[in-house]
């Protein structure tokens, strides 16, 4: 009697453990990246979970990849345009010509100014590359890659404070791997989904 009781709890085990729900599954992956990512481990507490299948081009890691690498090259490309504009300004301020002094600042501003011009063309040609692979896989039809998984947790900071978090994790179809993870909170994300939004709304 006590053999068969041991092998029906083992068949209810087995069973339920086949049974889990896409959101058990995620949880238990979610749950060991968070206690290796968290300064604080023992603090997690995970609040809500909730799982939607993902889909290319827009859950792709490579298209968070390129998007981002695309906003960066934009601040880049802004930096240098505001100092050209310094620089030219400077050449204007030194742009007597009696002056030794005056003729030396100019040459170096001009140095300056030709510098951050030639430094704009090539970011600019390097946005554009990027911003044609982006339109590539936008053009693609959507494909099935896995799951997107939004978490929301409580834990403690390093000045030991409980703070809310969300993250996005994005997981392959079988649920035993983590192909990307998003900070949801992050300025980057932020950004990163209003790019998305006025690509959706333009299309």
């Amino acid at each position: 009697m006590k053999k068969i009781c041991i092998t029906i709890s083992l068949a209810i085990f087995l069973l339920s453990s086949c049974n889990n729900s896409p959101t058990d599954k995620a949880n238990v992956l979610i749950k060991d990246n968070m206690r290796k990512s968290l300064i604080i481990a023992d603090s997690y507490e995970p609040v809500e979970t909730k799982v939607d299948s993902a889909f290319a081009p827009f859950d792709e890691p490579e298209f968070y990849n390129q998007t981002l690498k695309l906003l960066k090259m934009g601040i880049e490309i802004q930096k240098y345009e505001d100092r050209a504009k310094l620089a030219k300004s400077s050449m204007a301020i030194w742009s007597d010509p009696y002056s030794a002094y005056s003729k030396n600042q100019y040459q170096e501003s001009k140095a300056e100014y030709e510098e951050y011009i030639e430094k704009q063309h090539a970011i600019k040609e390097k946005i554009e590359n990027t911003v044609n692979n982006i339109k590539e896989m936008v053009q693609q039809k959507p494909k099935f890659i896995g799951y997107k998984v939004t978490h929301r947790y409580r834990a403690k900071n390093n000045a030991g404070q409980t703070l809310l978090g969300d993250k996005l994790y994005i997981l392959n179809n079988d649920f035993t791997d983590i192909i990307a993870s998003y900070d949801m909170d992050s300025e980057e994300y932020v950004a990163f989904q209003e790019v998305v939004k006025q690509i959706k709304e333009e299309n």
